[in-house]
């Protein structure tokens, strides 16, 4: 049936029950004064929940330490070295954050806390399996976490903040204020408003829909189909019916897990920027600045807008910072703190002298374009581009592409340059890719390889982990999930295995009915064209696997 030429859905799931009850969010108890009681009855019911449906355990990049660390030197402060840091991480889940890290530094000493048993469990299993002796995850709520004051180098909290109650939010900062090491640096993200206000209207209405079903698996497949509905029944034309159709669309490619936790739960209490900032003050914290150096400059703004933005708050960062989000509809930040003591110090000034002991990364797909009139020109897939008819300039930047997707640092981008004035060039070039979020920091170099050996070798927590799934972790603490044929591959990169063992054992995977190539629809039977294929995936999956930042020296 039609009607408008739109399609309609004559057998929608059986709608919740829409009384004055199931209008609220489900299953929030109400908490009382914030009493111990009503508080920990919420918690119990949001570690139900997370155990029914747990979170995918995924490592975030903008968490890794050595990245936070650059930015605090960058900034004029002193940070930890990762390697040998104390590092925290509240609503940890599973690990999938924290494990590579403790893997990555083994002089470290990594801890996290989830409310959620099953994610705990798990997170303990995957410990053993890498007998790793120096992390430790605790089921247990922030609210009820204690430690040695002073005791984190790096603390890290994110998705957590915005999706808890109030008394849970307040023991996150206050805890935080309590326990970062003089020099520590805390990693906090939540939602932002005014930008997720546009958010809020879908969430309202996908809550509407899943009403007070206990499986969260169930609520999801409501909060989908509403969202479907939404997409294909508002009024375009409209204001209303463009924000649905356009926030509908990107939501339902997110995973089951995510719809869960993030627009199903019970609490999910977006804040201003200005609200965080001044909230994290009152508990000893100072704002550093964004896990995203990029989303902190106004000048990544029209030029009027820039200019606009610096005359009208007179230099507060504070205010700078909160009418970005009100100019961009920013939705989501990961804020950097550090101890009040140290907010004298604290330097925003891109100082490209500053870049001079860091490693610089830059995003692996970054390509040279020859322009017409000979400029040359450098993009990333995100649009950034750079533009120099400066040699010098070129060669460096080439130099930074040739190195990928390893890091470099200054010393080696400036080698060729053969005057001041030159260095200077360069420089200038960095400091604006930095700028404009082409490039980024560490404290450490990447240990990775940007060409296939004679042997390959992957680290020893993705060869294990490859064994338990199929995503695995690079150098940039990024997770990459694995074709068929590198997954085959990965727990046998040692580096004692040369090429020929490796086509092997595909071929073994092949012979045992793991994996099938094929040619045109047909499966390949032949002896020596299958093995020819195989040696042709094989190749693939290793430069794929290096490209990815997969291979270490």
């Amino acid at each position: 049936m039609s009607a408008g030429g739109k399609k309609l859905h004559t057998s929608p799931p059986k709608p919740a029950q829409f009384t004055a009850k199931a209008a609220e969010a489900p299953a929030k108890p109400a908490v009382s004064g914030g009493s111990p009681e009503g508080l920990g009855a919420t918690i119990a019911i949001n570690a139900a929940h997370y155990d029914k449906l747990p979170y995918v355990s995924n490592p975030f990049p903008f968490s890794q330490p050595s990245r936070i660390g650059a930015i605090a030197r960058l900034f004029g402060l002193a940070a930890v070295d990762p390697a040998r840091a104390r590092i925290l991480e509240i609503g940890c889940a599973s690990g999938g954050n924290i494990m590579p890290l403790a893997a990555r530094y083994p002089q470290a000493s990594v801890v996290g806390i989830d409310i959620s048993a099953v994610q705990v469990e798990a997170g303990c299993a995957r410990i053993a399996a890498h007998g790793l002796d120096n992390i430790k995850i605790h089921c247990a709520s922030i609210t009820d976490f204690e430690a040695a004051e002073g005791s984190f180098d790096y603390i890290i909290c994110h998705g957590v903040f915005s999706w808890v109650p109030e008394p849970v939010r307040a023991a996150i900062l206050a805890k935080t204020g309590r326990l970062l090491s003089p020099h520590g640096v805390a990693d906090v993200s939540y939602n932002v408003l005014p930008g997720w206000r546009m958010r809020q209207a879908l969430r309202d209405a996908m809550v509407l829909h899943a009403g007070l079903e206990h499986d969260p698996q169930n609520r999801v497949t409501r909060a989908r189909w509403i969202m479907n509905f939404l997409k294909e029944h508002t009024n375009g034309s409209t204001l209303w019916g463009q924000v649905f159709q356009r926030e509908a669309d990107m939501v339902g490619r997110f995973a089951d897990d995510y719809i869960a936790h993030e627009f199903l739960e019970g609490t999910n209490e977006p804040t201003t920027f200005t609200a965080f900032a001044y909230q994290a003050a009152a508990h000893g914290l100072a704002y550093l600045g964004d896990a995203d150096v990029a989303q902190m400059i106004p000048e990544n703004l029209p030029v009027a807008t820039a200019a606009s933005l610096r005359e009208m708050c007179g230099g507060q960062v504070i205010a700078v910072e909160q009418y970005m989000d009100i100019v961009t509809g920013r939705t989501f930040r990961q804020s950097l703190l550090v101890r009040q003591t140290q907010a004298a110090q604290i330097s925003r000034l891109l100082d490209p002298e500053r870049l001079a002991g860091a490693h610089l990364i830059a995003n692996r797909e970054l390509k040279r374009q020859q322009r017409a009139d000979g400029i040359a020109l450098y993009a990333d897939p995100a649009g950034r581009t750079i533009s120099t008819n400066q040699g010098c300039v070129a060669q460096a930047l080439n130099l930074l592409i040739n190195k990928l997707p390893a890091s470099i640092q200054m010393h080696e981008v400036l080698q060729h340059c053969s005057t001041v004035q030159e260095q200077d060039f360069v420089k200038g070039a960095l400091t604006k890719m930095l700028q404009n979020g082409m490039i980024m920091l560490s404290t450490e170099a990447l240990s990775c390889v940007p060409m296939v050996s004679e042997a390959p070798e992957a680290s020893k927590l993705n060869r294990i982990d490859a064994e338990r799934g199929t995503q695995a972790v690079n150098a940039l603490h990024e997770g990459i999930q694995l074709g068929l044929v590198a997954h085959i591959l990965m727990p046998h990169l040692d580096g004692t295995k040369r090429f020929d063992v490796l086509v092997q054992l595909v071929l073994q995977a092949i012979a045992d009915g793991r994996l099938c190539l094929q040619r045109n629809g047909v499966n390949l039977s032949d002896g020596d064209d299958l093995a020819r294929e195989a040696a042709a995936h094989v190749t693939a999956a290793l430069r794929d696997m290096a490209h990815a930042g997969l291979l270490v020296a």
